[in-house]
């Protein structure tokens, strides 16, 4: 005898030839809806492959918000209208799809049976659909060397010397001669290119035309820059007279020098047009300012991990009138000890009230090891990779890489120097990387990591690598 789910017959052996779950309905849900539980709240969810790309079991009945429902997870679900032996995939507003997707739900047996096969992948879980992870071509067609990355747009994207404008299927010449590069993250048609010592190039329509500023800034060596908003980029590093900190209002026609700030500067970020942070070079200290970079305040604190940093990166997500309202997280993108200190891809936070503390450990050793930028996605998860290598540089120097990905940034605690809340962080695995006697696998001084489209991320790494992967799965 059969039991009835919105007007449909379900017979005992559909029911009996399936697992199943039971949770709450944290929204109307239809029946033959895709679904994921979300692991914060335990409710079940409509999954989609775009916003949501997580599952756990196709709805067995329609319910409202707040209602009882029963997911099939695993085994046969009867169904109308699929083709027979197709695999079928998640898709949108959870539908379920021939479309590859990073979710496989399971394959047809007929034009009614589905057979779910795939594995329980609750938001939460961090399991990825992984297998859409690649390597683009434009790595192979741009460049061998371990620099930046600019989408432009999902298909228009540029790398030193180098342009596609198909996704990286094909390369036509680029205007970003130089090595270094930044984008704009409040208008990504706007970009920044820097050599080694000087500030070089600028673009303002997605790199159709570069343009030589009017006036420019030239240094011992340029080691970061911050274009976190529209009007304000702001480019540190040592300087060869003055300050080692320079920002331009204009989008990088005109260049002016901090009036106050440390001589040798190893990053820098400004969580608005007025406030900021930077890390001094080879001491370590944080510097902080509150008026559009123009001056920068010793806070008596430092990194805790290692003070020689030379290169790091900062992400500063509160600010204001006193240095107490700041709150930033800190990675060491390459440290100047010869030793074996393993501090590169290290995370430390940082409120204003004590040195900074580690609340990741990325522990690659310092000679050899570089990480990427800060990557903030649309979902809300901070990204960022790191390649770990050897105490130091032999024959036999080929390094590991993994991206590590924070879903939840803003949600550390810290009360007397000591943490007593720390976020969440996945580790995702690049595999080997580098060649023998290779140092650098990440660019450790511009935007070697960029979300392209949404929540789908390029890296750009030595040795012609460019990684595609979708990190949609994060929430």
């Amino acid at each position: 005898m059969g039991v009835i789910a919105d007007g449909n017959i379900i017979e005992a052996d559909d029911i009996l030839g399936c697992m199943r779950t039971t949770a709450e309905a944290g929204e109307a849900i239809a029946i033959g809806k895709a679904c994921y539980i979300k692991e914060s709240d335990g409710k079940a969810y409509i999954s989609d492959s775009s916003s949501a790309n997580f599952f756990t079991g196709i709805a067995y009945a329609g319910v409202d918000s707040g209602a009882d429902i029963t997911l099939v997870t695993k085994g046969k679900w009867v169904t109308t209208g699929l083709s027979d032996k197709e695999i079928y995939y998640l898709g949108s507003s959870g539908a379920i799809s021939t479309t590859v997707s990073g979710i496989r739900i399971g394959s047809a047996d007929g034009t009614t049976d589905l057979y779910i096969d795939t594995g329980v992948n609750n938001e939460g879980s961090g399991n990825v659909g992984l297998k859409l992870l690649k390597m683009n071509p434009f790595g192979v067609l741009a460049t061998n060397a371990p620099g930046f990355i600019l989408p432009f747009s999902s298909v228009l994207w540029e790398m030193k010397d180098s342009r596609t404008t198909d996704g990286g299927a094909t390369k036509v010449a680029g205007g970003a001669t130089q090595q270094n590069g930044w984008m704009c993250k409040e208008d990504t048609t706007k970009a920044l290119n820097c050599s080694s010592t000087s500030i070089s190039l600028y673009t303002t329509d997605s790199g159709t035309t570069w343009s030589a500023p009017s006036s420019a800034w030239n240094a011992t060596a340029i080691t970061g820059a911050d274009y976190t908003n529209d009007g304000l980029i702001v480019v540190c590093g040592l300087a060869s007279s003055g300050k080692g900190l320079v920002f331009s209002t204009d989008d990088g026609d005109n260049w002016a020098q901090a009036t106050t700030a440390p001589a040798s500067v190893a990053g820098v970020n400004m969580h608005d047009a007025t406030h900021g942070i930077l890390i001094e070079y080879a001491t370590g200290a944080i510097y902080w300012t509150k008026n559009a970079g123009v001056d920068w305040t010793d806070s008596g604190h430092t990194v805790s991990s290692h003070t020689n940093v030379q290169r790091a990166a900062v992400y500063c997500y509160a600010s204001g009138a006193n240095l107490t309202d700041f709150k930033c997280l800190i990675m060491q993108r390459r440290n100047g000890t010869t030793g074996s200190s393993g501090v590169v891809g290290t995370v430390e936070y940082y409120d204003g009230s004590d040195d900074s503390a580690a609340i990741y450990y990325g522990a690659a050793t310092s000679y050899v090891a570089t990480a990427t930028n800060f990557t903030m996605l649309d979902n809300g998860t901070l990204c960022f990779a790191y390649a770990n290598g050897h105490y130091s540089v032999d024959d036999n120097d080929i390094q590991s890489a993994q991206i590590v990905a924070c879903t939840n940034p803003t949600d550390s605690v810290m009360a007397g120097g000591v943490m007593t809340t720390v976020p969440t962080f996945y580790q995702i695995p690049l595999g080997l990387c580098g060649i023998a006697s290779g140092t650098d696998v990440f660019g450790k001084t511009n935007d070697t990591m960029q979300q392209y489209d949404t929540n789908k991320i390029l890296i750009s790494g030595s040795y012609r690598k460019l990684w595609q992967i979708n990190l949609g799965g994060l929430v």
